[in-house]
């Protein structure tokens, strides 16, 4: 890891450009995205073993572009994803064989090779069913094991970093990133996380959580860079990218679609027009890892890599500022808690087992408030929490978790997107520091 921040600190590292744009280039027929023994045609990821000469060839043209850093074929690797090809048993060989393509591509040019972590399809905070708005696509632990599945094996592939990218939804990311810390822990050694975000036009992510407010919730050590990919062109992300050099002290990656596409699909930004743009950006001070996303070329990322040459990276300025969030994120001096015991209407509503009218009963009082409190000690604990963060204004606030049991603050942790807060009751000093070490800002 000393190798890639001391790097980060000398100049901007160039990220490599679209997986799926470089594939459409060459010579795949339909036949090739079926795998033996499995009924349905796959994504480019089963690539990784039908066609592992294409995946390197697409490596090698990104490294001869002065790609610094090239992304594992595995954005769609993940059981969730793979479930709806009926893939789920190549979960281990695709990220394997994925890690082990880009690691023998990069070996010679001395690049750095960079787990990709998809989102999946379906997120943690998203209410599902209108009768009960606790239940989601996917439950906080089957999300987990997901992800530290794919983590699992691209670390055994021989990965330097981990990046987790093109989030939608802060509670997938939060939990990518404690799967990634089992991982670690398991292993006896970490990787440097990479974490990125695509935003709507408004600047926020599809589960409507700010952009300040997500790095809130990822702010922890092993994250080394923050920043934005995919969504729209350079020029309507710049607002965006400022916001998040205004309060990040992390590195700030952005690598950006090459506008949108047209009516057939084509991207509009030539490499020029986008090396131009994001060159400008970086004169600014703006940036430490540029590259590209949907519809760049191995043309994109060579034209970004020559106008970067001699640009200097954003100075690196570490901070100890801890913000908590729910949507919005929110500083901890004079924070006002909302507590949710004091309500009588909102107990009553709870042992009646009514948590949307709970909510109900004290939505308005929270509005004079920055965070909200839960005694989380009972078997309802999590559903309570996952009521609430589909409720946004509730989990607008940052949420704080009081009770003696360490893992299920952990497991309401998980319930919410967000960086929350634990008063912990109890007397175990070993349980307050797997607290920390789950992100939990402990007061």
């Amino acid at each position: 890891m000393t190798k890639l921040i001391d790097s980060l600190k000398e100049r901007i590292l160039i990220l490599d450009g679209g997986f799926g744009t470089a594939v459409l280039s060459k010579n795949i027929a339909e036949q090739d995205l079926f795998v033996p023994g499995y009924e349905l045609k796959g994504s480019n990821d089963v690539l990784n073993i039908t066609r592992p000469e294409i995946v390197k060839e697409i490596h090698t043209e990104f490294l001869q572009a002065r790609a610094d850093i090239i992304e594992t074929n595995t954005f769609n690797s993940n059981r969730v994803s793979l479930a709806d090809y009926k893939m789920e048993g190549l979960v281990r060989q695709l990220n394997l064989e994925g890690a082990r393509l880009a690691r023998e591509a990069a070996k010679e040019y001395g690049a750095y090779v960079a787990g990709s972590v998809g989102p999946t399809n379906k997120s943690a905070s998203f209410p599902v069913d209108f009768m009960d708005s606790s239940k989601r696509a996917i439950t906080p632990n089957e999300l987990l094991m997901t992800y530290e599945e794919q983590i699992d094996a691209l670390f055994d592939g021989g990965c330097d970093i981990i990046l987790i990218e093109t989030i939608f939804d802060g509670l997938n990311a939060k939990i990518a990133i404690e799967a990634a810390k089992n991982v670690f822990k398991i292993k006896g050694s970490s990787l440097p996380i990479m974490i990125s975000t695509t935003v709507n036009e408004g600047g926020r992510l599809l589960s409507g959580q700010t952009i300040e407010g997500l790095f809130a919730a990822i702010n922890q050590p092993e994250v080394i860079s923050f920043g934005l990919n995919c969504s729209f062109g350079c020029e309507k992300m710049e607002d965006f990218l400022r916001e998040i050099n205004a309060f990040s002290d992390k590195f700030v990656s952005f690598y950006p679609n090459a506008g949108l596409p047209d009516e057939q699909g084509n991207y509009k930004d030539s490499p020029k027009y986008m090396a131009d743009e994001i060159r400008k950006l970086a004169q600014d001070g703006l940036v430490n890892i540029a590259g590209g996303c949907c519809g760049t070329t191995k043309e994109h990322i060579k034209a970004i890599a020559d106008a970067l040459e001699d640009t200097a990276p954003r100075s690196f300025i570490k901070s100890d500022d801890v913000k908590a969030s729910g949507i919005f994120s929110v500083g901890l001096n004079d924070i006002k808690i909302f507590d949710t015991q004091a309500s009588d209407d909102y107990m009553d509503s709870v042992c009646d087992e009514d948590y949307d009218t709970a909510f109900d009963m004290i939505v308005d009082e929270l509005e004079d408030y920055d965070a909200v409190s839960f005694m989380v000690d009972g078997d309802d604990s999590e559903k309570i929490i996952l009521t609430a963060g589909a409720r946004p204004d509730v989990s607008a606030k940052a949420f704080v978790f009081v009770g003696n049991d360490a893992k299920k603050i952990i497991s309401c942790n998980r319930c919410v997107q967000g960086r929350c807060i634990a008063k912990y009751t109890g007397t175990d000093a070993d349980e307050v520091e797997l607290l920390k070490d789950k992100g939990l800002i402990i007061v």
